[in-house]
């Protein structure tokens, strides 16, 4: 006898967990039906051979002809993702509804009285936005590509500051296309809560861009578990307990599913403490060095002497960006790897990041090109050390600096010290660098405080900075960059640090310095 047929249909479905969601609260067997044409999902739908489906993008309003009763509230949204076959009728329902409000509730989230920008135009906008308006939002704006209709282009959207909420209903970030996002929160001074219905990876880069502003950011995991638990009790017929199953399965799945990323000095242990965790949480072990070597065809200190290390960092990027989209793995990183920003935000799309840390002395040496002498492992392991400092901090804003009368004559000349023989974007970098310390709260406060803090700047140690400011040493080009470093601008991000190059030393370079 053929068992009742029971899953999801959808365009494409490689990425989905709801098979393993669904047969961890149920006891079905759950499938995934790939239908990648309109033609093949009217076929289905009109066989109707099937006891209970969930539906996804794109066919959540394709769907809903084909249902004999639609839900009240799924006719208002306009979107159905859930239809039960009894005896011949097709029911459809529209659980993400409900699915979305266990999101926003379960972060903190009130949608009353506020400004909410819903990213995208199709079926879960409508939920959404039916969310926030039964959740008594003052006001529901909606951007999308082309601007169709009432919503805004995304450019458009940039300039509304009294957006509070942004929820993106959209692909856009989704497996496997990663690293997408298609605006910046940095551009809504207003903004408390970005939500993602996005769910692989864990967090998009809209996430991870919301987490470095410093407001509540949540993915789509949730939603997605919520809505399979509530669309388990049409296809079963029986109320569960939906508040303890849902954290519980959401917890549950995370752990089993998210990668656990180690990072740590050259010669750490990062390789050996992985393949021992991976083995103690049942997940794949990735060396991420040996991964660089089996696809290249080289060996690490090959690929440094042969190509150099900007080579390698190509290579090292390429491959992790394809590594970290995949799921229930443990990666063991190679030394340097947190020195790109984009890898860092790789390897924190899909779990958390774990620091290995061992006495300098302790290190192995052997084999390692940027592990030659104590020296260079000193100065690897301070500046590892200083800048996850200054990524964890607090940030100010620019706005809430005072300066002191007098702040711009010591920047200036500060900035003539360091670089007055540098071309001007080196001029600015280093204001930017003193300017940048002084937004981190692992700094002083101040610009006098940040130039004169004990051992930080050669030109304060050797004497040459009180040369200059005798003699007001500035050049017009070096007071220019002060005012531009001292009104927020910065050509080097968040670096808090530059050197001229030495061994071993990656960063964004400038003229003659690497900043970091």
């Amino acid at each position: 006898m053929q068992q009742p047929l029971y899953g999801l249909i959808g365009g494409k479905l490689g990425h989905s967990y709801s098979k393993i969601i669904h047969e961890k609260i149920a006891d079905y067997t759950y499938e995934l039906l790939p239908l990648p044409t309109e033609a093949e999902a009217r076929t289905f739908m009109e066989k109707r051979t099937f006891a209970a489906i969930n539906v996804t993008i794109p066919y959540k309003q394709f769907v809903i002809p084909y249902c004999d009763v639609v839900d009240p509230k799924a006719q208002a949204i306009g979107a159905v993702n859930t239809i039960v076959n009894r005896d011949g009728k097709l029911y459809g329902y529209n659980t993400d509804y409900a699915g979305f409000a266990y999101l926003a509730g379960a972060h903190g989230v009130d949608f009353a009285g506020k400004t909410v920008l819903i990213l995208g135009t199709g079926g879960t906008h409508s939920t959404v936005m039916a969310v926030c308006r039964d959740g008594g939002a003052k006001e529901i704006l909606t951007a999308s590509r082309t601007g169709k209709g009432d919503a805004l282009l995304y450019s458009e959207a940039m300039h509304r500051p009294d957006v509070q909420i942004i929820v993106n209903t959209t692909p856009c970030g989704m497996f496997p296309n990663v690293g997408q996002c298609l605006i910046d929160p940095k551009a809504f001074p207003a903004l408390e809560a970005v939500l993602d219905v996005v769910y692989n990876p864990f967090r998009t880069e809209l996430l991870l861009r919301a987490e470095d502003c410093g407001v509540t950011a949540a993915g789509g995991f949730e939603m997605l578990v919520a809505q399979a638990v509530f669309a388990a009790e049409h296809f079963t017929g029986r109320q569960l307990d939906t508040a303890a199953i849902i954290p519980a399965v959401s917890r549950e799945l995370r752990h089993q599913l998210a990668n656990v990323s180690i990072i740590g000095m050259p010669g750490c242990g990062k390789s050996t403490v992985g393949a021992a965790l991976a083995k103690r949480l049942d997940k794949k072990f990735v060396d991420l060095d040996a991964e660089i070597e089996r696809r290249t065809g080289h060996n690490i200190p090959d690929i440094f002497a042969q190509e150099g290390e900007d080579a390698f960092r190509r290579y090292e990027a390429d491959v992790l960006a394809e590594v970290a989209k995949s799921n229930s793995q443990v990666i063991a990183c190679g030394g340097g790897v947190i020195k790109s920003p984009a890898n860092t935000r790789a390897l924190r799309q899909n779990g958390p990041v774990l620091w290995v840390r061992r006495p300098t002395e302790k290190l192995a040496t052997c084999g390692r090109p940027l592990s030659k002498g104590g020296a260079a492992l000193k100065q690897l392991e301070e500046e590892r050390r200083l800048s996850a400092l200054a990524a964890r901090s607090a940030w100010r804003d620019i706005s809430e600096v005072t300066f002191a009368e007098g702040d711009r004559y010591l920047l200036a000349n500060l900035i003539y010290c360091e670089a007055g023989n540098q071309p001007y974007a080196g001029q600015v970098a280093v204001g930017a660098v003193v300017i940048n310390r002084v937004l981190s709260s692992v700094y002083p406060n101040t610009v006098s405080g940040v130039i004169y803090q004990y051992k930080q700047f050669a030109p304060v140690l050797d004497g040459h900075l009180a040369i200059a400011l005798a003699n007001d040493s500035a050049t017009a080009a070096c007071y220019k960059a002060a005012d531009e470093a001292m009104s927020g601008y910065t050509n080097v991000g968040r670096c808090v640090y530059f050197r001229t190059p030495i061994e071993g030393l990656t960063g964004m370079q400038i003229g003659g310095h690497i900043f970091y």
